[in-house]
């Protein structure tokens, strides 16, 4: 698999990156401070969101600027190109026949992979929400939950 086009606008260095037709290897090269390091970084961003391989893969994207993702809406000169402007990375990939037949012939097994993980997640969730409201101090501020609306 490999990154056919990508589309970046207002992400750190980048105001506006279009680039359609990459072959399998690419040169990428400019001055200092022209947004080299930026394509890599979106692209990380990207798989961050929708690929993690660790768990918390996203939020270690930002740990590692330094950034608080709470406090995005602050720190946001030094994500953004523009902090008034909304952040887009769009990438497409295509694929080998053979990832394709891997896929075709796997894609049961791993989207129960990725439900399963989902469900713990969900799980998980509804697990710390119930430690809240067994806790006298944050139970007398929470909403009570109702399980059947969620």
């Amino acid at each position: 698999m490999h990154i056919y086009s990508i589309h970046i606008e207002n992400f750190r260095a980048i105001r506006f990156l279009d680039i359609e037709d990459l072959s399998s290897s690419i040169v990428i090269a400019g001055p200092n401070g022209c947004g080299k390091s930026s394509i890599f970084d979106a692209i990380r961003l990207l798989k961050s969101a929708y690929g993690q391989y660790q768990r918390n893969e996203y939020q270690q994207f930002f740990q590692e600027f330094q950034i608080n993702i709470k406090q995005l809406h602050r720190e946001g000169k030094r994500v953004f190109h523009d902090p008034e402007r909304p952040l887009l990375i769009e990438a497409c990939f295509k694929l080998t026949e053979k990832e394709r037949e891997y896929l075709q012939e796997n894609s049961w097994g791993l989207l129960q992979k990725i439900a399963w993980a989902q469900d713990i997640r969900v799980l998980s969730t509804d697990m710390i929400l119930e430690d809240l409201d067994d806790d006298p101090v944050t139970s007398r501020t929470r909403q009570p939950v109702d399980h059947e609306k969620a």
